[in-house]
């Protein structure tokens, strides 16, 4: 669907990369690169008026949170804190989202991850990406 949409928007798309479960594509010319894990919405996307879907934010946190128990990333917990910021949603809710995904098996593993966070253990990465270590930690903890 996102290649179908890129390319009506006239925009050159090449996969890079195509495992089972990732995709990595590129958007015209390495301009922008998107990674993409599939985790199984359980939610179907809403239509858009003029055309075009629009993911249900639960879902979409349930698979951040589903990142951060798999293969955490520093910009994971970026995005965390970002989560984290908005009315009604606290850790506990990001883990009824994971939940809400038939992921109770990876509840633990993204506590774990909270924990080696909140240890310092993702600082460099977060760094690298370019984003501020203390504001994260001030949101997450």
């Amino acid at each position: 669907a996102i290649i179908k949409a890129c390319n009506v928007h006239g925009w050159n798309v090449d996969i890079i990369e195509n495992q089972e479960m990732r995709r990595h594509l590129s958007i015209d010319n390495n301009f922008l690169v998107v990674s993409l894990v599939y985790y199984g919405y359980p939610n179907a996307p809403e239509s858009r008026p003029g055309g075009g879907l629009r993911l249900v934010f639960d879902d979409v946190v349930g698979g951040k949170a589903a990142a951060i128990a798999d293969a955490p990333r520093g910009r994971d917990f970026h995005d965390l804190a970002h989560i984290l910021l908005i009315d009604g949603w606290s850790l506990s809710r990001i883990e009824d989202a994971l939940r809400n995904m038939n992921r109770g098996d990876q509840v633990q593993a993204f506590w774990e991850s909270i924990e080696n966070f909140r240890r310092g253990t993702f600082d460099d990465d977060i760094k690298r990406s370019g984003f501020d270590v203390a504001f994260c930690h001030s949101i997450i903890g």
